[in-house]
């Protein structure tokens, strides 16, 4: 089996953020599908993405660690995060295809599984603490969840005693009305905080038995991480980071300084499924567990889950509901979600595809940034690119 051709697929889907897709296409009429993580230019991904398709031509797909060892060390200098994703892509669209050829769901093809469901929790925001709170009860109460994240406020905006009784109202509400046994996550969204700050907030919700904050600050200076690390470990309060982290080389650094209790690697960067299932197999010496970051489509989604039936090191995946809206109906099959738990189905591959009547008919490419969406209307329809390369 060789493959034949990679194709590009870029729409719309959220109102603001674009979601790149890749399909490789082989000579035995088999294909396979993958995710590219939302990195702002995503036009320059797109076509970042095509030129390496032209590098795979007539490469067998299964040899997985082949080419990406060819992505990346043909790319020369060290790769930054157009190169990992798209990298993780295809790596991930690869073992679609092993799958399918070997009419295995992709989760028997990575050392078979260590649990028969994957733990998930959600996300909870609202205008008002009480409307965030009604929107977590509506989703515990339809899919079982039980372990939610929620903002912290920005405490690196002044004044500091505001935005600290705020985090002390936030929390002291949702442990209140969701009870003890409830898992309580919160994301301190690390652009905001600076070290001695973010020690200030989680000492105000270190009462409320947090489950874990996430990345008080960002991930580049670890010894500044590792020390917040223990002090949050005083207080009762794991870290938890990096989605920002790529490499396995920054990953053994990450590690080695106790940065963060709990690791959160982003599939569609650390490398894809390939990449993931290495980190998980670091983790294990560390004694350190993988929550994995996910705040995107429908094949991530499912990538992760895959891959989480099989990791040792494994704790729980961030997660949207997925059986309604355009990230149903994109695919094919939903993964269901039950008494907070997940699972992938039985279906060779990931277990799904896109349907493509309906990403046709779905807004293009939009030009965003993270501050503002630029005005202008996107492009209609679903581009499907070829870039010369895709052999009919």
């Amino acid at each position: 089996m060789k493959i034949q051709g990679v194709r590009t697929y870029i729409c719309n889907a959220t109102g603001w953020r674009n979601w790149l897709y890749v399909r490789i296409d082989t000579d035995e009429g088999i294909h396979g599908i993958g995710e590219a993580f939302c990195t702002g230019p995503d036009k320059g991904l797109e076509e970042i993405i095509k030129y390496f398709g032209t590098w795979l031509i007539g490469e067998d797909p299964n040899d997985t660690e082949k080419i990406r060892q060819k992505i990346i060390q043909y790319s020369r200098f060290p790769a930054g995060i157009m190169i990992n994703t798209a990298a993780s892509a295809i790596d991930i669209a690869l073992w679609d295809i092993k799958g399918k050829a070997l009419g295995q769901p992709m989760y028997k093809l990575l050392g078979g599984q260590v649990r028969d469901k994957v733990w998930v929790y959600c996300h909870a925001h609202g205008k008002t603490i009480e409307e965030g709170i009604e929107i977590l009860q509506e989703k515990v109460e339809k899919y079982g969840y039980n372990c939610v994240k929620t903002g912290a406020g920005h405490l690196g905006q002044r004044p500091y005693e505001n935005e600290l009784k705020m985090i002390d109202k936030t929390f002291s509400a949702y442990r209140k009305a969701m009870g003890d046994a409830f898992e309580i996550c919160t994301d301190m969204s690390s652009k905001f905080y600076e070290p001695h700050a973010a020690l200030e907030a989680v000492r105000a919700m270190a009462p409320y038995r947090m489950f874990y904050a996430e990345e008080p600050i960002r991930p580049e200076n670890y010894e500044e991480m590792a020390m917040l690390a223990k002090q949050f470990r005083a207080l009762g309060v794991p870290l938890a980071a990096g989605e920002e982290i790529m490499q396995l080389h920054d990953w053994r650094r990450f590690l080695e300084n106790k940065c963060a209790d709990i690791l959160q690697p982003d599939i569609l960067l650390v490398g894809g499924i390939t990449g993931m299932k290495k980190l998980d197999a670091m983790c294990g010496p560390y004694y350190r567990k993988i929550s994995m970051h996910a705040a995107r489509g429908p094949v991530a989604n499912a990538a992760n889950i895959h891959c989480a039936m099989t990791m040792p090191n494994f704790l729980i995946l961030e997660h949207e509901p997925v059986d309604f809206g355009e990230k149903a109906d994109m695919v094919t099959d939903i993964l269901e979600t039950k008494d907070g738990y997940t699972k992938p189905n039985d279906k060779p591959g990931l277990g799904l595809d896109f349907n493509y009547d309906y990403l046709n008919k779905m807004p293009g490419y939009n030009e965003w940034n993270f501050a503002q969406v630029i005005p202008g209307k996107p492009e209609s329809g679903l581009r499907d690119h070829d870039g010369g390369i895709h052999v009919v």
